[in-house]
């Protein structure tokens, strides 16, 4: 009696605090696709919504602390030769994994994400205490991001800015993923999708568009208060 064997996987994409709708997921799993890769993801939402074409399991958001073994415990079922990170606890889980099985990481960076602890509240807990730890995972985080078999980063500055291997991939937007344009306005009108903080440059943003007397800013996500008040948003 035989039995037939599944394909090898090539890359396992884990990611323990991103959507699998995710753009850049998307982009990423089209890519190594196209080069002919077999690719697993592991990710948070529905199967619906992951890429299509690769291997697929999901589980529910986790609270931030729950979140660790849960990357512990994609990194621990990923069958993939390559693992490529998404996030900070992904990358420091997948790095114990690769190094007691020989198998190779890749750790993206699409943020800032010492900057990003200032637009967090929770930050500034327990007189500090709780960013001051969390200054020290993502520490721990950059270190493993740099010694990484290839470090993709969103953008020039994000860091870290050295590393064996880096690559920079912008958070611009596939062609096939947007909707066809519609009619133009009398005015401009800007929309922008996801977490909208003053260090995500939100600001500057609102500053280019011209305000509501020459344009319009809608954002869907979370806000800081002063967008909504000073700036005119939508």
């Amino acid at each position: 009696m035989s039995t037939q064997r599944r394909a090898p996987v090539d890359v396992t994409i884990v990611t323990s605090g991103h959507d699998v709708a995710d753009a850049r997921l998307h982009r990423e799993v089209a890519a190594l696709l196209a080069r002919g890769l077999r690719v697993e993801v592991f990710g948070l939402g529905e199967a619906a919504d992951a890429p299509p074409g690769a291997i697929v399991r999901t589980w529910p958001r986790q609270g931030s602390l729950r979140r660790a073994r849960l990357a512990a415990r994609m990194a621990a079922r990923a069958n993939g030769r390559v693992l490529l990170t998404l996030d900070p606890d992904s990358a420091l889980a997948a790095n114990a994994a690769v190094l007691t099985s020989g198998r190779m990481l890749v750790v993206d960076v699409h943020e800032d994400f010492a900057t990003l602890l200032k637009d967090r509240p929770w930050a500034h807990s327990l007189g500090g205490l709780a960013g001051v730890g969390a200054q020290g995972l993502v520490k721990a985080f950059l270190s493993v991001a740099s010694r990484a078999a290839l470090t993709v980063v969103a953008d020039e500055h994000v860091p870290p800015l050295t590393a064996r291997r880096r690559f920079v991939l912008p958070n611009e937007p596939a062609a096939a993923m947007l909707p066809d344009p519609g009619p133009r306005g009398e005015r401009p009108r800007a929309l922008y999708v996801g977490d909208v903080r003053s260090t995500r440059g939100v600001f500057a943003m609102l500053e280019a568009v011209g305000g509501p007397r020459t344009g319009s800013w809608t954002s869907s996500g979370r806000s800081p208060p002063r967008t909504s008040t000073s700036c005119g948003a939508g």
